[in-house]
Protein backbone atom coordinates (compact mmCIF):
# COMPACT_ATOMS: atom_id res chain seq x y z
CA UNK A 1 0.00 0.00 0.00
CA UNK A 2 3.18 2.36 0.91
CA UNK A 3 4.78 2.08 -2.42
CA UNK A 4 1.22 3.40 -4.13
CA UNK A 5 2.57 7.00 -3.08
CA UNK A 6 5.54 6.51 -5.75
CA UNK A 7 3.85 4.69 -8.24
CA UNK A 8 1.26 8.14 -7.87
CA UNK A 9 3.98 10.03 -9.04
CA UNK A 10 4.92 8.08 -11.76
CA UNK A 11 1.06 8.41 -12.72
CA UNK A 12 1.79 11.82 -12.64
CA UNK A 13 4.87 11.69 -14.72
CA UNK A 14 3.30 9.58 -17.43
CA UNK A 15 0.73 12.47 -17.71
CA UNK A 16 3.38 14.85 -18.02
CA UNK A 17 5.18 12.93 -20.51
CA UNK A 18 1.64 12.95 -22.92
CA UNK A 19 0.98 16.46 -22.36
CA UNK A 20 3.97 18.19 -22.90
CA UNK A 21 4.76 16.41 -26.14
CA UNK A 22 1.17 18.64 -27.00
CA UNK A 23 2.81 21.75 -27.13
CA UNK A 24 4.26 22.19 -30.75
CA UNK A 25 1.37 20.61 -32.51
CA UNK A 26 -1.11 23.24 -31.91
CA UNK A 27 1.20 25.89 -33.79
CA UNK A 28 1.01 23.95 -36.91
CA UNK A 29 -2.77 24.33 -36.72
CA UNK A 30 -4.65 26.98 -39.77
CA UNK A 31 -7.57 26.95 -36.96
CA UNK A 32 -6.54 29.17 -33.66
CA UNK A 33 -7.53 31.36 -30.99
CA UNK A 34 -3.81 33.28 -30.55
CA UNK A 35 -5.14 34.48 -26.96
CA UNK A 36 -5.83 31.29 -25.97
CA UNK A 37 -2.44 29.35 -27.52
CA UNK A 38 -0.35 32.32 -26.17
CA UNK A 39 -2.03 31.23 -22.32
CA UNK A 40 -1.99 27.51 -22.93
CA UNK A 41 2.31 27.46 -24.33
CA UNK A 42 3.36 30.24 -21.18
CA UNK A 43 1.98 26.90 -19.14
CA UNK A 44 -1.07 29.26 -17.31
CA UNK A 45 -3.01 26.36 -17.68
CA UNK A 46 -6.22 27.34 -15.69
CA UNK A 47 -6.01 30.56 -17.25
CA UNK A 48 -6.40 28.85 -20.11
CA UNK A 49 -9.11 26.97 -19.39
CA UNK A 50 -11.05 29.82 -18.02
CA UNK A 51 -10.94 31.84 -20.91
CA UNK A 52 -11.73 28.86 -23.31
CA UNK A 53 -15.44 28.50 -21.08
CA UNK A 54 -15.68 32.23 -20.87
CA UNK A 55 -15.33 32.27 -24.59
CA UNK A 56 -17.61 29.23 -25.39
CA UNK A 57 -20.21 30.94 -23.18
CA UNK A 58 -20.18 34.29 -24.89
CA UNK A 59 -19.94 32.93 -27.95
CA UNK A 60 -22.84 30.31 -27.92
CA UNK A 61 -24.13 29.54 -31.62
CA UNK A 62 -21.89 31.56 -33.29
CA UNK A 63 -18.52 29.31 -32.35
CA UNK A 64 -17.72 27.21 -35.44
CA UNK A 65 -17.25 24.00 -35.06
CA UNK A 66 -14.04 23.63 -36.29
CA UNK A 67 -13.13 26.73 -33.72
CA UNK A 68 -14.99 24.61 -30.87
CA UNK A 69 -12.88 21.47 -31.97
CA UNK A 70 -9.83 23.89 -31.14
CA UNK A 71 -11.00 25.23 -27.81
CA UNK A 72 -11.78 21.62 -26.49
CA UNK A 73 -8.87 20.05 -27.54
CA UNK A 74 -6.85 22.43 -26.27
CA UNK A 75 -9.32 22.55 -22.88
CA UNK A 76 -8.85 19.35 -22.24
CA UNK A 77 -5.01 19.30 -22.87
CA UNK A 78 -5.21 22.14 -20.16
CA UNK A 79 -7.30 20.34 -17.44
CA UNK A 80 -5.21 16.86 -17.97
CA UNK A 81 -2.07 19.02 -17.09
CA UNK A 82 -3.90 20.26 -13.75
CA UNK A 83 -4.58 16.89 -12.86
CA UNK A 84 -8.47 17.38 -13.77
CA UNK A 85 -8.63 13.70 -14.97
CA UNK A 86 -13.09 13.65 -15.47
CA UNK A 87 -13.09 17.37 -17.10
CA UNK A 88 -10.70 16.74 -19.37
CA UNK A 89 -12.10 12.98 -20.63
CA UNK A 90 -15.57 14.91 -21.05
CA UNK A 91 -13.86 17.60 -23.40
CA UNK A 92 -12.10 15.30 -24.80
CA UNK A 93 -15.38 13.30 -25.75
CA UNK A 94 -16.86 16.53 -26.99
CA UNK A 95 -13.82 16.74 -29.40
CA UNK A 96 -14.31 13.51 -30.77
CA UNK A 97 -18.21 14.37 -31.55
CA UNK A 98 -16.97 17.27 -32.82
CA UNK A 99 -14.46 15.97 -34.88
CA UNK A 100 -16.67 13.36 -36.68
CA UNK A 101 -18.41 16.49 -38.45
CA UNK A 102 -14.98 18.02 -38.69
CA UNK A 103 -12.88 18.38 -42.39
CA UNK A 104 -9.72 19.84 -40.61
CA UNK A 105 -7.28 16.57 -40.33
CA UNK A 106 -5.12 18.36 -38.47
CA UNK A 107 -7.81 19.45 -35.51
CA UNK A 108 -9.26 15.64 -36.16
CA UNK A 109 -5.66 14.23 -35.65
CA UNK A 110 -5.71 16.49 -32.45
CA UNK A 111 -9.11 15.05 -31.03
CA UNK A 112 -7.63 11.53 -31.01
CA UNK A 113 -4.40 12.47 -29.70
CA UNK A 114 -6.40 14.00 -26.48
CA UNK A 115 -9.03 11.35 -26.29
CA UNK A 116 -5.66 8.91 -26.50
CA UNK A 117 -4.63 10.66 -23.75
CA UNK A 118 -7.52 11.05 -21.18
CA UNK A 119 -7.84 7.32 -21.29
CA UNK A 120 -4.38 6.64 -20.70
CA UNK A 121 -4.73 9.02 -17.63
CA UNK A 122 -7.55 7.04 -16.57
CA UNK A 123 -6.30 3.89 -16.61
CA UNK A 124 -8.22 2.84 -20.08
CA UNK A 125 -5.25 1.14 -21.65
CA UNK A 126 -7.22 -0.43 -24.44
CA UNK A 127 -9.27 2.53 -25.57
CA UNK A 128 -6.30 4.54 -25.48
CA UNK A 129 -4.25 2.11 -27.48
CA UNK A 130 -6.86 2.42 -30.46
CA UNK A 131 -6.76 6.15 -30.49
CA UNK A 132 -2.81 6.20 -30.07
CA UNK A 133 -3.68 3.72 -33.27
CA UNK A 134 -5.48 5.59 -35.08
CA UNK A 135 -3.14 9.01 -35.22
CA UNK A 136 -0.05 6.94 -35.20
CA UNK A 137 -1.32 5.34 -38.79
CA UNK A 138 -3.02 8.77 -39.43
CA UNK A 139 0.35 11.17 -39.07
CA UNK A 140 2.99 7.97 -40.78
CA UNK A 141 0.65 8.29 -43.43
CA UNK A 142 0.37 11.75 -44.22
CA UNK A 143 3.76 12.60 -43.31
CA UNK A 144 2.99 14.76 -39.76
CA UNK A 145 6.61 14.04 -37.91
CA UNK A 146 5.18 15.76 -34.70
CA UNK A 147 1.69 14.02 -34.68
CA UNK A 148 3.85 10.82 -35.08
CA UNK A 149 5.97 11.65 -32.33
CA UNK A 150 3.21 12.63 -30.32
CA UNK A 151 1.59 9.37 -31.17
CA UNK A 152 5.22 7.27 -30.22
CA UNK A 153 5.44 8.37 -27.52
CA UNK A 154 1.95 7.79 -26.27
CA UNK A 155 2.09 3.91 -27.83
CA UNK A 156 5.71 4.06 -25.57
CA UNK A 157 3.79 5.06 -22.47
CA UNK A 158 0.70 2.96 -22.53
CA UNK A 159 3.21 -0.34 -23.05
CA UNK A 160 5.36 0.92 -20.06
CA UNK A 161 1.46 1.02 -18.44
CA UNK A 162 1.27 -2.69 -19.34
CA UNK A 163 4.53 -3.81 -17.92
CA UNK A 164 6.15 -4.42 -21.37
CA UNK A 165 8.92 -1.61 -21.10
CA UNK A 166 11.26 -3.67 -23.92
CA UNK A 167 8.33 -3.11 -26.54
CA UNK A 168 8.36 0.92 -25.02
CA UNK A 169 11.69 1.63 -25.51
CA UNK A 170 11.38 0.68 -29.45
CA UNK A 171 8.57 3.24 -29.66
CA UNK A 172 10.66 5.85 -27.22
CA UNK A 173 13.70 5.60 -29.41
CA UNK A 174 11.90 5.87 -32.85
CA UNK A 175 10.22 8.69 -30.77
CA UNK A 176 13.43 10.72 -29.97
CA UNK A 177 15.04 9.79 -34.03
CA UNK A 178 11.89 11.65 -34.78
CA UNK A 179 12.61 14.70 -32.32
CA UNK A 180 16.18 15.13 -33.89
CA UNK A 181 15.10 14.93 -37.09
CA UNK A 182 12.51 17.92 -37.00
CA UNK A 183 15.20 19.50 -34.10
CA UNK A 184 12.11 19.71 -31.98
CA UNK A 185 14.34 21.24 -28.84
CA UNK A 186 11.13 21.84 -26.26
CA UNK A 187 10.88 17.91 -26.37
CA UNK A 188 14.46 17.09 -26.03
CA UNK A 189 14.53 16.66 -21.99
CA UNK A 190 11.16 14.80 -22.48
CA UNK A 191 12.61 12.31 -24.75
CA UNK A 192 15.20 11.37 -22.38
CA UNK A 193 13.12 11.48 -19.21
CA UNK A 194 10.55 8.55 -20.71
CA UNK A 195 13.64 6.92 -22.06
CA UNK A 196 15.25 7.15 -18.66
CA UNK A 197 12.02 6.02 -17.71
CA UNK A 198 12.04 2.44 -19.50
CA UNK A 199 15.93 1.83 -18.51
CA UNK A 200 14.68 2.04 -15.12
CA UNK A 201 11.79 -0.61 -15.66
CA UNK A 202 14.27 -2.76 -17.52
CA UNK A 203 16.65 -2.27 -14.53
CA UNK A 204 19.48 -1.13 -16.41
CA UNK A 205 20.49 1.72 -14.37
CA UNK A 206 23.80 2.84 -16.27
CA UNK A 207 21.73 3.69 -19.17
CA UNK A 208 18.80 5.21 -16.73
CA UNK A 209 20.84 7.57 -14.94
CA UNK A 210 22.41 8.60 -18.20
CA UNK A 211 19.48 9.61 -20.14
CA UNK A 212 17.91 11.23 -16.34
CA UNK A 213 20.79 13.24 -16.01
CA UNK A 214 20.54 14.39 -19.92
CA UNK A 215 17.13 15.38 -18.53
CA UNK A 216 17.82 17.09 -15.95
CA UNK A 217 20.45 19.69 -18.20
CA UNK A 218 17.59 20.17 -20.83
CA UNK A 219 14.86 20.49 -18.46
CA UNK A 220 17.01 23.33 -16.59
CA UNK A 221 18.19 24.88 -19.70
CA UNK A 222 15.05 24.96 -21.18
CA UNK A 223 12.72 26.29 -17.96
CA UNK A 224 10.36 23.19 -17.35
CA UNK A 225 10.18 22.80 -13.96
CA UNK A 226 7.37 20.36 -13.39
CA UNK A 227 9.48 18.00 -15.78
CA UNK A 228 12.71 18.79 -13.75
CA UNK A 229 10.37 17.57 -10.48
CA UNK A 230 9.75 14.58 -11.91
CA UNK A 231 13.24 13.68 -13.33
CA UNK A 232 14.31 14.55 -9.32
CA UNK A 233 11.87 11.52 -8.06
CA UNK A 234 12.54 9.43 -10.76
CA UNK A 235 16.62 9.56 -9.95
CA UNK A 236 15.67 9.09 -6.15
CA UNK A 237 13.86 6.14 -7.00
CA UNK A 238 16.44 4.82 -9.23
CA UNK A 239 19.06 5.71 -6.69
CA UNK A 240 16.85 4.02 -3.72
CA UNK A 241 16.07 0.98 -6.15
CA UNK A 242 20.19 0.22 -6.61
CA UNK A 243 20.95 0.88 -2.51
CA UNK A 244 22.49 4.72 -2.74
CA UNK A 245 20.12 5.97 0.43
CA UNK A 246 22.10 9.07 0.30
CA UNK A 247 21.17 10.00 -3.12
CA UNK A 248 18.30 8.85 -2.77
CA UNK A 249 17.36 11.38 -0.35
CA UNK A 250 19.43 14.18 -1.96
CA UNK A 251 17.22 13.98 -5.32
CA UNK A 252 14.16 13.62 -2.93
CA UNK A 253 14.86 16.86 -1.19
CA UNK A 254 15.74 18.64 -4.76
CA UNK A 255 12.19 17.69 -5.48
CA UNK A 256 10.48 18.36 -2.83
CA UNK A 257 12.66 21.74 -2.93
CA UNK A 258 11.30 22.86 -6.47
CA UNK A 259 7.79 21.83 -5.64
CA UNK A 260 8.07 23.99 -3.29
CA UNK A 261 9.32 27.22 -5.52
CA UNK A 262 6.54 26.29 -7.78
CA UNK A 263 4.30 26.16 -5.13
CA UNK A 264 2.63 22.71 -6.27
CA UNK A 265 1.40 21.95 -2.98
CA UNK A 266 0.71 18.21 -4.31
CA UNK A 267 4.07 17.75 -6.03
CA UNK A 268 4.93 18.46 -2.31
CA UNK A 269 3.08 16.28 -0.38
CA UNK A 270 4.11 13.75 -2.75
CA UNK A 271 7.44 14.27 -1.92
CA UNK A 272 7.23 14.04 2.53
CA UNK A 273 4.93 10.73 1.71
CA UNK A 274 7.70 9.58 0.06
CA UNK A 275 9.71 9.88 2.98
CA UNK A 276 7.97 8.92 5.40
CA UNK A 277 7.25 5.75 3.69
CA UNK A 278 10.86 5.65 3.75
CA UNK A 279 11.16 6.29 7.57
CA UNK A 280 8.00 3.61 7.86
CA UNK A 281 10.57 1.32 6.22
CA UNK A 282 14.05 2.29 8.60
CA UNK A 283 11.32 1.96 11.39
CA UNK A 284 12.12 5.75 12.41
CA UNK A 285 8.50 5.75 13.26
CA UNK A 286 8.78 9.33 14.92
CA UNK A 287 10.27 10.74 11.52
CA UNK A 288 7.67 8.83 9.71
CA UNK A 289 4.62 10.78 11.69
CA UNK A 290 6.89 14.17 11.11
CA UNK A 291 6.85 13.80 7.53
CA UNK A 292 2.87 12.20 7.12
CA UNK A 293 1.68 15.51 9.06
CA UNK A 294 3.69 17.86 6.51
CA UNK A 295 2.30 15.91 3.68
CA UNK A 296 -1.27 16.17 5.55
CA UNK A 297 -1.38 19.81 6.20
CA UNK A 298 -0.24 20.21 2.19
CA UNK A 299 -3.31 18.05 1.61
CA UNK A 300 -6.05 19.80 3.49
CA UNK A 301 -4.96 22.80 1.19
CA UNK A 302 -5.24 21.11 -2.05
CA UNK A 303 -6.65 17.52 -1.80
CA UNK A 304 -6.05 14.77 -3.40
CA UNK A 305 -7.93 11.48 -2.15
CA UNK A 306 -5.55 8.58 -2.91
CA UNK A 307 -2.49 10.15 -1.63
CA UNK A 308 -4.44 11.20 1.27
CA UNK A 309 -5.11 7.62 1.97
CA UNK A 310 -1.45 6.82 1.85
CA UNK A 311 -0.95 9.35 4.70
CA UNK A 312 -3.77 7.88 6.28
CA UNK A 313 -2.39 4.65 6.58
CA UNK A 314 0.77 5.47 7.04
CA UNK A 315 -0.18 7.59 10.34
CA UNK A 316 -1.94 4.59 11.26
CA UNK A 317 0.88 2.39 11.41
CA UNK A 318 3.06 4.85 13.02
CA UNK A 319 0.92 5.75 15.92
CA UNK A 320 0.51 1.81 15.94
CA UNK A 321 3.93 0.95 16.64
CA UNK A 322 4.46 4.39 19.40
CA UNK A 323 1.51 2.87 21.13
CA UNK A 324 -0.44 6.24 20.37
CA UNK A 325 -3.23 3.99 19.96
CA UNK A 326 -6.00 6.67 20.07
CA UNK A 327 -4.94 8.85 17.14
CA UNK A 328 -3.79 5.71 15.44
CA UNK A 329 -7.75 4.86 14.99
CA UNK A 330 -8.85 8.77 14.26
CA UNK A 331 -6.45 7.91 11.41
CA UNK A 332 -7.62 4.62 10.43
CA UNK A 333 -11.44 6.25 10.71
CA UNK A 334 -10.09 8.58 8.02
CA UNK A 335 -8.50 6.01 6.05
CA UNK A 336 -11.85 3.85 5.73
CA UNK A 337 -14.13 7.64 5.35
CA UNK A 338 -11.91 8.45 2.05
CA UNK A 339 -11.93 4.68 0.93
CA UNK A 340 -15.89 3.98 0.99
CA UNK A 341 -16.21 7.45 -0.22
CA UNK A 342 -13.11 6.49 -3.29
CA UNK A 343 -14.61 3.16 -3.70
CA UNK A 344 -18.40 4.34 -3.96
CA UNK A 345 -16.80 6.70 -7.06
CA UNK A 346 -15.31 3.63 -8.35
CA UNK A 347 -18.20 1.67 -8.42
CA UNK A 348 -20.23 4.87 -10.15
CA UNK A 349 -17.23 5.00 -13.07
CA UNK A 350 -16.96 1.46 -13.04
CA UNK A 351 -21.22 1.30 -13.19
CA UNK A 352 -20.71 4.11 -16.27
CA UNK A 353 -18.20 2.11 -17.90
CA UNK A 354 -20.30 -1.01 -17.64
CA UNK A 355 -23.28 0.72 -19.42
CA UNK A 356 -20.89 1.77 -21.87
CA UNK A 357 -19.74 -1.84 -22.84
CA UNK A 358 -22.98 -2.75 -22.95
CA UNK A 359 -24.15 -0.42 -24.87
CA UNK A 360 -21.32 -1.41 -27.21
CA UNK A 361 -22.01 -4.89 -26.95
CA UNK A 362 -25.28 -4.86 -27.64
CA UNK A 363 -24.33 -2.51 -30.58
CA UNK A 364 -21.96 -5.61 -31.94
CA UNK A 365 -24.32 -7.95 -31.29
CA UNK A 366 -26.45 -6.39 -33.83
CA UNK A 367 -24.12 -5.37 -36.24
CA UNK A 368 -23.10 -9.56 -35.73
CA UNK A 369 -26.62 -10.38 -36.38
CA UNK A 370 -26.52 -8.08 -39.63
CA UNK A 371 -23.68 -9.51 -40.78
CA UNK A 372 -25.30 -13.12 -40.00
CA UNK A 373 -28.16 -12.33 -42.01
CA UNK A 374 -26.13 -11.19 -44.62
CA UNK A 375 -23.89 -14.15 -44.88
CA UNK A 376 -27.01 -16.06 -44.50
CA UNK A 377 -28.57 -14.60 -47.34
CA UNK A 378 -25.39 -15.09 -49.52
CA UNK A 379 -25.49 -18.58 -48.44
CA UNK A 380 -29.07 -18.77 -49.59
CA UNK A 381 -27.99 -17.12 -53.28
CA UNK A 382 -25.66 -19.82 -53.69
CA UNK A 383 -27.35 -22.67 -52.68
CA UNK A 384 -30.18 -21.09 -55.49
CA UNK A 385 -27.55 -20.34 -57.84
CA UNK A 386 -26.51 -24.00 -57.40
CA UNK A 387 -29.61 -25.43 -57.35
CA UNK A 388 -30.67 -22.95 -60.58
CA UNK A 389 -27.66 -24.12 -62.67
CA UNK A 390 -28.75 -28.38 -61.97
CA UNK A 391 -32.00 -27.34 -63.00
CA UNK A 392 -30.62 -26.42 -65.96
CA UNK A 393 -28.19 -28.63 -65.98
CA UNK A 394 -30.85 -31.50 -65.83
CA UNK A 395 -33.27 -30.44 -67.75
CA UNK A 396 -30.55 -30.18 -70.64
CA UNK A 397 -30.13 -33.53 -70.08
CA UNK A 398 -33.73 -34.83 -70.11
CA UNK A 399 -33.71 -32.91 -73.32
CA UNK A 400 -30.89 -34.32 -74.98
CA UNK A 401 -32.63 -37.77 -73.80
CA UNK A 402 -35.64 -36.96 -75.24
CA UNK A 403 -33.54 -35.58 -78.44
CA UNK A 404 -32.03 -38.96 -78.46
CA UNK A 405 -35.38 -41.36 -77.82
CA UNK A 406 -37.10 -39.44 -80.41
CA UNK A 407 -34.13 -39.83 -83.34
CA UNK A 408 -33.88 -43.90 -82.44
CA UNK A 409 -38.02 -43.60 -82.73
CA UNK A 410 -37.46 -41.82 -85.88
CA UNK A 411 -34.38 -44.07 -86.82
CA UNK A 412 -36.48 -47.02 -85.54
CA UNK A 413 -39.53 -46.82 -87.97
CA UNK A 414 -37.47 -45.69 -90.41
CA UNK A 415 -36.04 -49.21 -90.35
CA UNK A 416 -39.41 -50.64 -90.25
CA UNK A 417 -40.98 -49.12 -93.02
CA UNK A 418 -37.15 -49.91 -95.14
CA UNK A 419 -37.98 -53.90 -94.06
CA UNK A 420 -41.47 -53.27 -95.38
CA UNK A 421 -40.49 -51.89 -98.50
CA UNK A 422 -37.80 -55.10 -99.09
CA UNK A 423 -40.17 -57.41 -97.97
CA UNK A 424 -42.66 -56.17 -100.74
CA UNK A 425 -39.77 -56.14 -103.54
CA UNK A 426 -38.57 -59.95 -102.35
CA UNK A 427 -42.22 -61.27 -102.36
CA UNK A 428 -42.72 -59.81 -105.95
CA UNK A 429 -39.57 -61.10 -107.29
CA UNK A 430 -40.43 -64.65 -105.95
CA UNK A 431 -43.97 -64.21 -107.09
CA UNK A 432 -42.68 -63.68 -110.31
CA UNK A 433 -40.14 -66.62 -110.02
CA UNK A 434 -42.92 -68.87 -109.44
CA UNK A 435 -44.89 -67.74 -112.49
CA UNK A 436 -41.77 -67.94 -114.94
CA UNK A 437 -39.38 -70.67 -113.37
CA UNK A 438 -40.91 -73.20 -111.15
CA UNK A 439 -42.33 -76.34 -113.31
CA UNK A 440 -44.51 -77.46 -110.46
CA UNK A 441 -46.47 -75.07 -108.29
CA UNK A 442 -48.38 -77.89 -106.86
CA UNK A 443 -47.28 -79.34 -103.59
CA UNK A 444 -45.94 -83.01 -103.15
CA UNK A 445 -48.18 -84.44 -100.07
CA UNK A 446 -46.51 -87.91 -100.13
CA UNK A 447 -44.53 -88.43 -97.06
CA UNK A 448 -40.40 -88.11 -97.67
CA UNK A 449 -39.22 -91.58 -97.11
CA UNK A 450 -35.80 -90.33 -97.30
CA UNK A 451 -33.74 -88.48 -94.28
CA UNK A 452 -34.60 -84.83 -93.27
CA UNK A 453 -30.99 -84.17 -94.80
CA UNK A 454 -31.34 -85.24 -98.32
CA UNK A 455 -34.16 -83.07 -98.56
CA UNK A 456 -32.72 -80.08 -97.22
CA UNK A 457 -30.45 -80.70 -100.03
CA UNK A 458 -32.78 -80.49 -102.77
CA UNK A 459 -35.66 -78.10 -101.39
CA UNK A 460 -37.62 -78.18 -104.85
CA UNK A 461 -40.69 -80.19 -103.49
CA UNK A 462 -40.69 -77.64 -100.09
CA UNK A 463 -40.70 -74.64 -102.09
CA UNK A 464 -44.09 -74.51 -103.21
CA UNK A 465 -45.80 -75.32 -99.82
CA UNK A 466 -43.71 -72.31 -98.51
CA UNK A 467 -45.55 -70.50 -101.10
CA UNK A 468 -48.73 -72.36 -101.06
CA UNK A 469 -48.46 -71.40 -96.84
CA UNK A 470 -47.51 -67.51 -97.69
CA UNK A 471 -50.19 -67.53 -100.02
CA UNK A 472 -53.23 -69.04 -98.13
CA UNK A 473 -51.84 -66.46 -95.10
CA UNK A 474 -51.96 -63.53 -97.51
CA UNK A 475 -55.20 -63.95 -99.32
CA UNK A 476 -57.24 -65.33 -96.89
CA UNK A 477 -55.89 -63.90 -93.63
CA UNK A 478 -55.86 -66.05 -91.46
CA UNK A 479 -53.52 -65.00 -89.08
CA UNK A 480 -56.67 -62.48 -88.37
CA UNK A 481 -57.79 -65.67 -86.06
CA UNK A 482 -56.72 -65.53 -82.73
CA UNK A 483 -57.43 -69.14 -82.29
CA UNK A 484 -55.19 -69.77 -85.45
CA UNK A 485 -52.91 -72.33 -84.28
CA UNK A 486 -50.22 -74.75 -86.66
CA UNK A 487 -52.53 -77.64 -86.91
CA UNK A 488 -55.42 -75.86 -88.50
CA UNK A 489 -52.75 -75.03 -91.43
CA UNK A 490 -51.77 -78.48 -91.78
CA UNK A 491 -54.87 -79.43 -91.96
CA UNK A 492 -55.86 -76.93 -94.61
CA UNK A 493 -52.51 -77.42 -96.29
CA UNK A 494 -52.93 -81.19 -96.85
CA UNK A 495 -49.46 -81.56 -95.58
CA UNK A 496 -47.62 -82.65 -92.12
CA UNK A 497 -45.79 -80.90 -89.54
CA UNK A 498 -42.33 -82.46 -90.45
CA UNK A 499 -43.10 -80.68 -94.27
CA UNK A 500 -44.05 -77.05 -92.55
CA UNK A 501 -41.29 -76.95 -90.50
CA UNK A 502 -39.13 -77.79 -93.59
CA UNK A 503 -40.64 -75.33 -95.34
CA UNK A 504 -40.51 -72.28 -92.92
CA UNK A 505 -36.72 -73.73 -91.84
CA UNK A 506 -35.32 -73.41 -95.38
CA UNK A 507 -37.58 -70.58 -96.61
CA UNK A 508 -38.98 -68.58 -94.35
CA UNK A 509 -35.44 -68.53 -91.72
CA UNK A 510 -38.25 -68.28 -88.99
CA UNK A 511 -40.79 -70.48 -87.34
CA UNK A 512 -44.60 -70.76 -87.29
CA UNK A 513 -45.24 -68.54 -84.00
CA UNK A 514 -42.68 -65.60 -85.49
CA UNK A 515 -44.23 -66.28 -89.14
CA UNK A 516 -48.15 -65.63 -87.58
CA UNK A 517 -46.51 -62.96 -85.44
CA UNK A 518 -44.94 -60.73 -88.21
CA UNK A 519 -48.27 -60.73 -90.25
CA UNK A 520 -50.13 -60.02 -87.15
CA UNK A 521 -48.15 -56.73 -86.67
CA UNK A 522 -47.78 -55.62 -90.00
CA UNK A 523 -51.18 -55.68 -90.28
CA UNK A 524 -51.76 -53.56 -86.93
CA UNK A 525 -49.32 -51.43 -88.57
CA UNK A 526 -51.65 -50.63 -91.73
CA UNK A 527 -54.48 -50.56 -89.66
CA UNK A 528 -52.96 -47.84 -87.74
CA UNK A 529 -51.79 -45.46 -91.15
CA UNK A 530 -55.18 -46.10 -92.03
CA UNK A 531 -56.88 -44.49 -89.15
CA UNK A 532 -54.20 -41.82 -89.47
CA UNK A 533 -54.81 -41.34 -93.00
CA UNK A 534 -58.68 -40.77 -92.64
CA UNK A 535 -58.21 -39.32 -89.13
CA UNK A 536 -60.28 -41.52 -87.15
CA UNK A 537 -57.53 -42.63 -85.17
CA UNK A 538 -58.94 -43.35 -81.26
CA UNK A 539 -57.11 -45.75 -78.84
CA UNK A 540 -55.16 -49.26 -79.91
CA UNK A 541 -57.94 -51.66 -78.46
CA UNK A 542 -59.65 -51.52 -81.72
CA UNK A 543 -56.18 -52.23 -83.43
CA UNK A 544 -55.10 -55.64 -82.18
CA UNK A 545 -58.53 -57.01 -82.06
CA UNK A 546 -58.96 -56.40 -85.39
CA UNK A 547 -55.04 -57.60 -86.58
CA UNK A 548 -55.94 -61.04 -84.58
CA UNK A 549 -54.23 -60.72 -81.49
CA UNK A 550 -55.54 -62.22 -78.71
CA UNK A 551 -55.04 -60.04 -76.10
CA UNK A 552 -53.31 -56.29 -75.15
CA UNK A 553 -50.88 -57.10 -73.51
CA UNK A 554 -49.79 -60.00 -75.97
CA UNK A 555 -50.19 -57.00 -78.69
CA UNK A 556 -47.95 -54.53 -77.35
CA UNK A 557 -45.18 -57.13 -76.36
CA UNK A 558 -44.86 -58.83 -80.08
CA UNK A 559 -44.85 -55.23 -81.68
CA UNK A 560 -42.19 -53.76 -79.51
CA UNK A 561 -40.41 -56.95 -79.93
CA UNK A 562 -40.43 -56.90 -84.00
CA UNK A 563 -40.26 -52.89 -84.69
CA UNK A 564 -38.46 -51.72 -81.15
CA UNK A 565 -41.45 -49.48 -80.87
CA UNK A 566 -44.73 -49.34 -79.38
CA UNK A 567 -47.71 -48.99 -81.23
CA UNK A 568 -48.21 -45.62 -79.90
CA UNK A 569 -44.64 -44.72 -80.69
CA UNK A 570 -44.78 -45.99 -83.85
CA UNK A 571 -48.29 -44.44 -84.96
CA UNK A 572 -46.55 -40.72 -83.67
CA UNK A 573 -43.70 -41.32 -85.93
CA UNK A 574 -45.95 -42.32 -88.64
CA UNK A 575 -48.53 -38.92 -88.19
CA UNK A 576 -44.99 -36.97 -88.21
CA UNK A 577 -44.42 -38.75 -91.57
CA UNK A 578 -47.98 -37.66 -92.80
CA UNK A 579 -47.57 -34.36 -91.94
CA UNK A 580 -43.79 -34.11 -93.75
CA UNK A 581 -44.86 -35.38 -96.86
CA UNK A 582 -48.17 -34.47 -96.85
CA UNK A 583 -49.70 -37.70 -97.65
CA UNK A 584 -50.79 -40.71 -96.55
CA UNK A 585 -48.54 -43.46 -95.01
CA UNK A 586 -48.56 -46.91 -96.74
CA UNK A 587 -47.14 -50.05 -95.20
Amino acid sequence: MRKSAVLTALSFVLLISLSGAAYPANASQQIQDTAVARLYHANQYQATADLIAEKLTKGGDKVGSDLQLYYFNTMSMAQLRLGQIDSAKNCAYRSIKLASISTDSTLISEAWKVMSYAFNRCGQLDSALFFTKKLLYYSKRVGDDRQYRNALSSMGTILNQNKRPADALKYYQEADQIITKIRDTSSFALSHYNLGLTFQALKQYDSCFYHLQKAILLADESKQPDLLFYVYGSMAESYLETGQKDEWKKYLLKANDLALKMGNLQFLAMGYSTLALNSLKEEDFAGAMQYALKADSLLKKNPYQILQMNVDSMMYAACTKLSRYEEALAWYVDFVKIKEKVIGEKQAALLNKTMVEYGTREKNMTINKQNEEIRNKKIQLWLLSVLLLLTVFFIGLMFRHIIKIRRNRESLYQKEKYIDEQIAELTLYKQFLTKHGATDATPDMTEDKGPLDTAAKNPSPRYPLYLQLRELLETRKLYLDPELNQQTLITLMGTNKKYLYQALTVYGEENFRSLISRYRVDESKRIIEHNLGIDSMSDMTSVYQASGFSSAASFYRIFKSITGLTPTEYASEARKEMKKTGKAVTA
